[in-house]
């Protein structure tokens, strides 16, 4: 018998041959170029990313775009006219005094919860309407695509028949045309001639004139959906002539009502730089037009 401490050690196994040894080692080095191909194409495909996603989104636009045209021609056309264009006694929601006053998130509210005391009901499906959100944002990207190039009719919110869009499906964009530009030239001639038969200056009238219609325009634009076109309130917006002594009283309150809006009521923030689309000039010469007596109706 073997001693305990004496006994035999167990021999090892035999190392690999020396074929297999090379050919772990190419695996390794494979290993190594693999990664340090991906250290180098990670930043190389970061830095084409950004195209990438903007031509995404792009792509998204266009579709919704389509999508809502299809869609307004379906729910909304009957109404409003072809391509907004209006001329049925609904707004003409194609004209450029419509779209520029108002932000993607005011279209998108107006849409969902319809307006008071008018024809145009709730849209948004929680609120008994046909459209999803998603839908109702389709309809937003729509109305927007025809901001570019869109006809002026100040008149807008009485549903005048703005001049025919001209159409460019293959590139994916609209404008109005020559006809467009003949038409604002022609009204403009007017409203020369009628300023020389007062026996006033060239453009001195109009401008004053224009300047003094604009607080009425952004009136019905920005407030007449939840106030009344005259003033007279709806069930979302309190009528005017009962703020007016709060308006001479403390005009800095007001101010800062219409620019950061009202928590928890439907009272929106109208200041850019809350979210909304109105400049410090625009909603203080607004406040004076409410100040002062307007709208007539609320006298």
């Amino acid at each position: 018998m073997t001693a305990p401490g004496n006994a035999p050690r167990p021999t090892p196994r035999p190392l690999d041959s020396p074929e297999e040894a090379r050919q772990l080692d190419r695996y390794y080095m494979l290993g190594l170029a693999c990664m340090f191909a991906l250290i180098i194409a990670f930043p190389v495909y970061l830095m084409g990313e950004p195209s990438r996603r903007e031509r995404t989104k792009e792509a998204m636009r266009e579709e919704n775009v389509v999508i809502g045209e299809a869609m307004f021609k379906q729910h909304c056309m009957a109404c409003h006219g072809d391509d907004a264009r209006g001329g049925r006694g609904f707004p003409t929601l194609g004209a450029k005094e419509f779209l520029t006053s108002v932000s993607d998130k005011q279209l998108h509210w107006l849409i969902s919860g319809g307006v008071p005391g008018s024809q145009m009901t709730a849209y948004d499906l929680d609120l008994g309407g046909p459209f999803t959100s998603q839908e109702i944002s389709r309809l937003v990207a729509y109305l927007r695509s025809l901001e570019d190039g869109a006809p002026s009719v100040p008149g807008w919110f009485k549903g005048p028949r703005a001049p025919e869009r001209e159409k460019r499906r293959a590139e994916g964009a609209r404008d109005a045309g020559a006809r467009n530009e003949g038409a604002g030239a022609e009204r403009r001639g007017d409203d020369d001639r009628k300023g020389d038969d007062r026996g006033g200056d060239d453009r001195g009238g109009d401008d004053r004139r224009e300047t003094a219609m604009a607080p009425a325009q952004r009136f019905a634009t920005q407030c007449a959906s939840c106030h009344g076109a005259n003033g007279e309130g709806t069930v979302i917006g309190k009528p005017i002539r009962p703020l007016r002594a709060a308006l001479v009283a403390n005009p800095d309150s007001a101010f800062r009502i219409v620019s950061r809006g009202v928590a928890g009521t439907a009272m929106m923030p109208f200041a850019r730089e809350h979210g909304g689309t109105l400049d410090s000039t625009t909603i203080r010469a607004l406040l004076v037009w409410l100040r002062n007596g307007e709208p007539a109706a609320s006298r």
